[in-house]
């Protein structure tokens, strides 16, 4: 979110900055009701009501929220992302990466639509495009940790297995709750050549979680 409605205004206000999408969606629809706000203030109360929706699942509201922001505020780049983002969810590729495109075409600096919309490049088996994406991702933030999992991932497809853990490993630095990462870093050096090394990361790994081979397998990761 760009920035606190908190801080303009007590009571609803302070509700519609709620982490939990309940108390944030009455909030903010309080907040809109009682009027008299500043297209600004109108735009940051649409936005986080759009994230809570979305939070919830609820994508059909959100993106009617995400709508109403970006009428009131063209030029908002993070709406057009968190808009892509709720395309997504839905299963709408060429839609969310239009509202990614002109949130880079706004904030050519932002980290976040180049790394979500490597994610949909992967996803669609085009990994070359997406590794480009990532890289532009994690040039403006390189600790931008979806984007080092993902980039990994994209490399491990490629066959490009000494990159894929070379971006687990930085990824696991910063992060190291992520039994996915360990267990496909794990597949990675097994494939590489380094089968002590493999086993214990995939014994790691599915120490902490279980289920993480069946879930990886399902991502093309796999002995």
């Amino acid at each position: 979110m760009a920035r606190s409605l908190h801080a303009q205004q007590p009571g609803d206000a302070a509700a519609c900055d709620d982490k939990n999408p309940d108390r944030a969606i009455a909030g903010c629809t309080a907040y809109i009701d009682a009027g008299s706000h500043t297209p600004t203030e109108l735009t940051q109360a649409f936005s986080n009501r759009a994230y809570a929706f979305a939070t919830k699942r609820d994508t059909a509201r959100a993106i009617a929220d995400y709508d109403r922001a970006i009428a009131l505020d063209p030029e908002n780049a993070i709406a057009f992302n968190n808009r892509g983002l709720t395309h997504a969810m839905r299963g709408e590729t060429e839609e969310a990466l239009r509202d990614y495109a002109e949130a880079i075409r706004l904030r050519p600096s932002y980290a976040q639509p180049f790394g979500n919309r490597g994610i949909l490049w992967s996803r669609r088996g085009d990994h070359e495009r997406a590794i480009r994406d990532l890289d532009q991702a994690l040039h403006f933030d390189p600790e931008y940790v979806r984007a080092l999992t993902n980039r990994g991932l994209s490399y491990f497809k490629l066959g490009n297995y000494a990159r894929a853990i070379a971006d687990w490993t930085t990824a696991l630095g910063l992060d190291p709750d992520q039994p996915e990462v360990m267990y496909a870093r794990g597949i990675a050096r097994r494939r590489s050549g380094d089968g002590t090394g493999g086993d214990v990361d995939v014994a790691a790994a599915t120490r902490l979680r279980p289920t993480v081979a069946d879930e990886m397998a399902q991502l093309g990761v796999a002995p």
